[in-house]
Protein backbone atom coordinates (compact mmCIF):
# COMPACT_ATOMS: atom_id res chain seq x y z
CA UNK A 1 0.00 0.00 0.00
CA UNK A 2 2.95 2.36 0.56
CA UNK A 3 5.20 1.36 -2.34
CA UNK A 4 3.75 3.93 -4.73
CA UNK A 5 4.50 7.65 -4.41
CA UNK A 6 1.17 9.45 -3.85
CA UNK A 7 2.28 12.69 -5.58
CA UNK A 8 3.30 11.11 -8.88
CA UNK A 9 1.06 9.43 -11.43
CA UNK A 10 1.29 5.71 -12.01
CA UNK A 11 2.68 6.41 -15.50
CA UNK A 12 5.49 8.58 -14.13
CA UNK A 13 6.51 5.90 -11.66
CA UNK A 14 6.49 3.19 -14.30
CA UNK A 15 8.35 5.39 -16.77
CA UNK A 16 11.11 6.01 -14.22
CA UNK A 17 12.05 2.32 -14.25
CA UNK A 18 12.51 2.29 -18.02
CA UNK A 19 14.39 5.62 -18.06
CA UNK A 20 16.87 4.30 -15.53
CA UNK A 21 17.32 0.78 -16.89
CA UNK A 22 16.75 0.95 -20.67
CA UNK A 23 17.61 3.10 -23.70
CA UNK A 24 14.00 3.32 -24.95
CA UNK A 25 12.67 6.67 -26.14
CA UNK A 26 9.59 8.29 -24.58
CA UNK A 27 7.12 6.78 -27.04
CA UNK A 28 8.54 3.27 -26.68
CA UNK A 29 8.52 3.60 -22.89
CA UNK A 30 4.87 4.62 -22.89
CA UNK A 31 3.95 1.68 -25.11
CA UNK A 32 5.83 -0.69 -22.81
CA UNK A 33 4.03 0.71 -19.75
CA UNK A 34 0.62 0.32 -21.38
CA UNK A 35 1.42 -3.24 -22.45
CA UNK A 36 2.61 -4.18 -18.96
CA UNK A 37 -0.45 -2.68 -17.25
CA UNK A 38 -2.68 -4.63 -19.63
CA UNK A 39 -0.75 -7.81 -18.90
CA UNK A 40 -1.44 -7.47 -15.16
CA UNK A 41 -5.16 -6.99 -15.76
CA UNK A 42 -5.58 -3.20 -15.54
CA UNK A 43 -8.37 -2.13 -17.91
CA UNK A 44 -8.11 1.09 -19.97
CA UNK A 45 -4.37 0.98 -19.36
CA UNK A 46 -3.50 3.95 -21.59
CA UNK A 47 -5.83 6.21 -19.64
CA UNK A 48 -4.78 4.84 -16.26
CA UNK A 49 -1.18 5.98 -16.74
CA UNK A 50 -2.27 9.52 -15.84
CA UNK A 51 -4.06 8.39 -12.65
CA UNK A 52 -2.64 8.70 -9.13
CA UNK A 53 -2.30 5.78 -6.70
CA UNK A 54 -5.25 6.91 -4.56
CA UNK A 55 -7.48 6.44 -7.60
CA UNK A 56 -6.75 2.70 -7.60
CA UNK A 57 -8.11 0.01 -5.28
CA UNK A 58 -5.73 -1.97 -3.06
CA UNK A 59 -5.72 -4.92 -5.43
CA UNK A 60 -5.06 -2.68 -8.43
CA UNK A 61 -2.15 -1.00 -6.66
CA UNK A 62 -0.68 -4.44 -6.00
CA UNK A 63 -0.96 -5.13 -9.73
CA UNK A 64 0.75 -1.84 -10.54
CA UNK A 65 3.64 -2.68 -8.21
CA UNK A 66 4.01 -6.06 -9.91
CA UNK A 67 3.96 -4.32 -13.30
CA UNK A 68 6.74 -1.96 -12.16
CA UNK A 69 8.78 -4.91 -10.87
CA UNK A 70 8.46 -6.72 -14.21
CA UNK A 71 9.03 -3.73 -16.53
CA UNK A 72 12.81 -4.01 -16.79
CA UNK A 73 12.56 -7.80 -17.27
CA UNK A 74 14.54 -8.72 -14.13
CA UNK A 75 16.06 -12.16 -13.80
CA UNK A 76 15.24 -12.24 -10.08
CA UNK A 77 12.30 -10.78 -8.17
CA UNK A 78 12.28 -10.52 -4.37
CA UNK A 79 8.68 -10.39 -3.13
CA UNK A 80 8.29 -9.61 0.58
CA UNK A 81 4.73 -10.41 1.78
CA UNK A 82 3.23 -9.46 -1.62
CA UNK A 83 -0.36 -10.30 -0.63
CA UNK A 84 -0.52 -8.65 2.80
CA UNK A 85 -3.88 -6.99 3.61
CA UNK A 86 -5.60 -8.41 0.54
CA UNK A 87 -8.81 -10.42 0.81
CA UNK A 88 -8.61 -14.05 -0.26
CA UNK A 89 -10.18 -13.47 -3.69
CA UNK A 90 -7.76 -10.69 -4.65
CA UNK A 91 -4.88 -12.66 -3.10
CA UNK A 92 -5.64 -15.62 -5.37
CA UNK A 93 -5.75 -13.33 -8.41
CA UNK A 94 -2.43 -11.70 -7.50
CA UNK A 95 -0.70 -15.06 -6.99
CA UNK A 96 -1.93 -16.36 -10.33
CA UNK A 97 -0.79 -13.14 -11.96
CA UNK A 98 2.69 -13.39 -10.44
CA UNK A 99 3.08 -17.00 -11.53
CA UNK A 100 2.04 -16.15 -15.06
CA UNK A 101 4.32 -13.12 -15.29
CA UNK A 102 7.30 -15.07 -13.96
CA UNK A 103 6.68 -17.89 -16.44
CA UNK A 104 6.16 -15.52 -19.37
CA UNK A 105 9.20 -13.35 -18.61
CA UNK A 106 11.53 -16.20 -17.64
CA UNK A 107 12.26 -14.78 -14.18
CA UNK A 108 12.87 -16.41 -10.80
CA UNK A 109 11.38 -15.24 -7.51
CA UNK A 110 12.32 -15.30 -3.84
CA UNK A 111 9.07 -15.14 -1.86
CA UNK A 112 9.36 -13.95 1.75
CA UNK A 113 6.22 -14.70 3.76
CA UNK A 114 4.75 -16.22 6.92
CA UNK A 115 1.86 -17.69 4.93
CA UNK A 116 2.65 -21.35 4.25
CA UNK A 117 -0.53 -21.69 2.19
CA UNK A 118 0.89 -19.10 -0.22
CA UNK A 119 4.30 -20.77 -0.14
CA UNK A 120 2.88 -24.20 -0.98
CA UNK A 121 1.10 -22.72 -3.99
CA UNK A 122 3.96 -20.58 -5.31
CA UNK A 123 7.34 -22.08 -4.40
CA UNK A 124 9.38 -24.98 -5.75
CA UNK A 125 11.69 -24.99 -2.73
CA UNK A 126 11.25 -23.71 0.82
CA UNK A 127 13.76 -22.40 3.35
CA UNK A 128 12.41 -21.99 6.90
CA UNK A 129 14.17 -19.52 9.20
CA UNK A 130 13.90 -19.10 12.96
CA UNK A 131 15.71 -16.28 14.77
CA UNK A 132 17.49 -15.45 11.53
CA UNK A 133 18.93 -18.92 11.00
CA UNK A 134 17.95 -21.66 8.57
CA UNK A 135 16.27 -24.51 10.46
CA UNK A 136 14.97 -26.47 7.48
CA UNK A 137 15.03 -26.42 3.70
CA UNK A 138 13.88 -28.70 0.92
CA UNK A 139 11.48 -29.22 -1.94
CA UNK A 140 8.08 -27.75 -1.24
CA UNK A 141 6.05 -30.94 -1.45
CA UNK A 142 8.51 -32.93 0.68
CA UNK A 143 8.71 -30.25 3.35
CA UNK A 144 4.96 -29.64 3.57
CA UNK A 145 4.04 -33.33 3.65
CA UNK A 146 6.83 -34.47 5.99
CA UNK A 147 8.56 -31.63 7.86
CA UNK A 148 11.61 -32.63 9.86
CA UNK A 149 11.93 -29.61 12.16
CA UNK A 150 9.38 -29.09 14.99
CA UNK A 151 9.09 -25.38 14.14
CA UNK A 152 8.07 -26.20 10.57
CA UNK A 153 5.59 -28.74 11.92
CA UNK A 154 4.14 -26.07 14.20
CA UNK A 155 3.74 -23.61 11.33
CA UNK A 156 1.91 -26.19 9.23
CA UNK A 157 -0.33 -27.29 12.10
CA UNK A 158 -1.36 -23.67 12.78
CA UNK A 159 -2.98 -23.34 9.33
CA UNK A 160 -6.80 -23.41 9.71
CA UNK A 161 -8.47 -26.52 8.32
CA UNK A 162 -11.46 -25.57 6.10
CA UNK A 163 -12.88 -29.08 6.54
CA UNK A 164 -13.00 -28.70 10.33
CA UNK A 165 -14.12 -25.12 10.85
CA UNK A 166 -15.06 -25.50 14.51
CA UNK A 167 -11.78 -27.05 15.64
CA UNK A 168 -9.60 -25.06 18.01
CA UNK A 169 -6.70 -23.41 16.19
CA UNK A 170 -3.30 -24.80 17.11
CA UNK A 171 -0.45 -22.52 18.05
CA UNK A 172 3.23 -22.73 18.88
CA UNK A 173 3.58 -22.13 22.64
CA UNK A 174 5.84 -19.46 24.09
CA UNK A 175 7.43 -16.47 22.36
CA UNK A 176 10.37 -15.83 20.06
CA UNK A 177 13.56 -15.16 22.09
CA UNK A 178 15.27 -11.77 22.02
CA UNK A 179 17.36 -11.76 18.85
CA UNK A 180 19.97 -9.62 20.70
CA UNK A 181 20.38 -12.18 23.45
CA UNK A 182 19.82 -15.63 22.00
CA UNK A 183 20.05 -18.62 24.36
CA UNK A 184 22.81 -21.18 24.22
CA UNK A 185 22.04 -24.25 22.15
CA UNK A 186 18.95 -24.49 19.98
CA UNK A 187 17.04 -21.20 19.73
CA UNK A 188 13.73 -23.07 19.48
CA UNK A 189 14.22 -25.37 22.46
CA UNK A 190 12.01 -23.45 24.94
CA UNK A 191 9.03 -23.81 22.57
CA UNK A 192 9.79 -27.29 21.31
CA UNK A 193 7.88 -30.40 22.51
CA UNK A 194 10.84 -32.62 21.58
CA UNK A 195 13.56 -30.66 23.42
CA UNK A 196 16.00 -32.58 25.60
CA UNK A 197 19.15 -31.74 27.57
CA UNK A 198 21.36 -31.74 24.47
CA UNK A 199 19.25 -28.98 22.94
CA UNK A 200 20.30 -26.57 25.71
CA UNK A 201 23.97 -27.38 25.27
CA UNK A 202 24.71 -27.47 21.57
CA UNK A 203 23.27 -25.62 18.59
CA UNK A 204 22.28 -28.21 15.96
CA UNK A 205 23.87 -28.11 12.52
CA UNK A 206 21.89 -28.27 9.30
CA UNK A 207 22.01 -31.96 8.38
CA UNK A 208 20.51 -33.94 5.48
CA UNK A 209 17.33 -35.83 6.33
CA UNK A 210 17.05 -37.36 2.87
CA UNK A 211 18.37 -36.65 -0.61
CA UNK A 212 16.59 -33.29 -0.89
CA UNK A 213 15.76 -32.13 2.64
CA UNK A 214 17.89 -30.66 5.46
CA UNK A 215 17.02 -29.76 9.05
CA UNK A 216 18.89 -28.23 12.00
CA UNK A 217 17.54 -30.38 14.82
CA UNK A 218 19.05 -32.87 17.27
CA UNK A 219 15.81 -34.87 17.33
CA UNK A 220 14.16 -34.35 13.92
CA UNK A 221 10.70 -35.57 13.12
CA UNK A 222 10.29 -38.70 11.08
CA UNK A 223 7.60 -39.14 8.40
CA UNK A 224 4.27 -39.62 10.16
CA UNK A 225 5.30 -37.88 13.40
CA UNK A 226 2.82 -35.23 14.57
CA UNK A 227 5.19 -33.21 16.78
Amino acid sequence: MTSLNPVHTVGQQMDEVLRLHTDLDAEARRSACVEMLESVGISRAANRLSAYPHQFSGGMRQRVVIAIAMLARPRLIIADEPTTALDVTIQSQILKLMRRQIADKGASMILITHDLAVVSEMADHITVLYCGKVVERGRTRDLIEAPAHPYTRGLIDSIPDPANRHARLKQIPGTVPDIRNLPKGCNFRDRCPRAQALCAETEPDLRPQNAAQWAACHYPLQPGDSA
